[in-house]
This record gives structure tokens, sequence and C-alpha cells, in this order.
């Protein structure tokens, strides 16, 4: 993957496939830093029309990247609960959703507090 390092905001798109690997097309889009429910639910609507195109059992894995450094923040936090709602609103089927900046790549679980 290389130094991690990052300039603005993105939400990374993939799809990991039934085999459990990802395929080779990633989207990248830019993000607040807090979630706009409008942001949120477009990009998530579109995810079922993608799929459908996909081998069956296909998953979505999403990374959220963030210049600085530090420990899980609040924003963080609450652009995963805002996908995760999203994603079960549309019976988008997700992988756990990550989060790097440019110290660190962890896991966010949604329901957890901001640690930093």
């Amino acid at each position: 993957m290389g130094e991690l390092g990052f300039r603005e905001r993105l939400l990374w798109i993939g799809f990991v496939g039934a085999d459990r690997r990802l395929y080779k097309t990633m989207s990248q889009v830019p993000i607040t830093y807090r979630p706009k429910p409008g942001i949120v639910e477009f990009v998530v609507s579109r995810l079922p029309r993608v799929l459908a195109g996909l081998e069956a059992e296909t998953t979505v894995a999403l990374l959220i990247t963030r210049p600085g450094g530090g420990a899980i923040s609040e924003a963080d936090r609450l652009w995963a609960t805002a996908l995760t709602e999203a994603a079960a609103r549309f019976d988008v089927p997700l992988e756990p959703i990550f989060r790097a900046n440019d110290e660190s790549v962890v896991g966010l679980d949604p329901g957890l507090e901001a640690t930093g």
C-alpha cells in the first residue's frame, strides 16, 4: 500500500467477491468532515444497482481516509454509523468499515465511543 498520507477526506468504495477477493476497481467520493444525510443516501442508494451486475454474494468494502493523525474521532464514528444505517435501509451487504489517516488504519465500530 505504501506510506500513509492523505490530502483530503475521501470515501473509498470497493467490492469483495464471493471468493473473498477485492475487485480491482475502487471508487473515491470526496466527503465532508461530518456526514450529510443527502450525500450518504445518494452514494449508498446506488450500490444495489452495482451489486446487481456482480456475482452473487458480493459485498461492499468502505474505507474513510482523512489527513492528520490521532485516534478514532467523533466524525469517523458518525460516518461509520451513517453508512451502516444507510446500508441497512438499502439492503447493501457491508464488510467492516475502516478509517485511514496519516498514522494508521483502524476498524470503525459505529457503536463505540470516539477515543480522540
